[in-house]
């Protein structure tokens, strides 16, 4: 089925086996699997990250000014894909496929390799699937033609007022 991924897409999964984290790595040509190492350390690794990058704390939806939460980062970059043949640089898009721990890192927030201060977003598309077959199927459904769907904004039913919730349904229903 991962032939059925674009040019320059890559799918990375990881998965969490007992204390081991497995990535592996499609695209429509090769598959590559490697081990990461401990998840209990990058369990530990991840929360460093997000504490670096000011999650928790309130401050707006930005970064912090300095640039010290990157080494961080960097250092859990490095050991995710250490041992893997991953060059970010060739692809276009890539679909994360996280398990455990991993669902809480913002992988486009991981630095650039080799460069200073760009973030993996800045050279790539990033997206997230639950698993292998829902990154796969994303591919699979944009090439369908007259697909409706609908967008609710504001209140969508109101608890208390009776009349508005049969004024939306009226709506809806026309």
């Amino acid at each position: 089925p991962t032939s059925k991924l674009p040019e320059q897409t890559a799918m990375v999964t990881f998965t969490v086996l007992g204390n081991e984290l497995i990535g592996t790595i499609a695209t429509s040509t090769k598959i590559q699997m490697w081990r990461a190492g401990s998840i209990s350390s990058f369990t530990r690794e991840i929360g460093l990250v997000l504490k670096a990058i000011g999650v928790g704390r309130i401050r707006g939806n930005r970064l912090p000014e300095d640039m010290s939460w990157r080494e961080q980062a960097e250092q859990l970059r490095e050991g995710l894909f250490e041992n893997s043949e991953i060059t970010f640089d060739q692809f276009q898009e890539i679909v994360f496929v996280p398990d455990g721990p991993l669902w809480y890192l913002p992988f486009e927030l991981l630095p650039f390799p080799g460069h200073a201060t760009d973030l993996l977003i800045d050279h790539v598309k990033i997206r997230y699937a639950p698993t292998p077959g829902f990154a796969l199927k994303h591919h699979e459904d944009a090439a369908q033609k007259d697909q409706k769907f609908a967008l609710a904004a504001d209140l969508f039913f109101a608890p208390r007022d009776l009349d508005q919730n049969n004024a939306l349904i009226d709506q809806l229903a026309n």
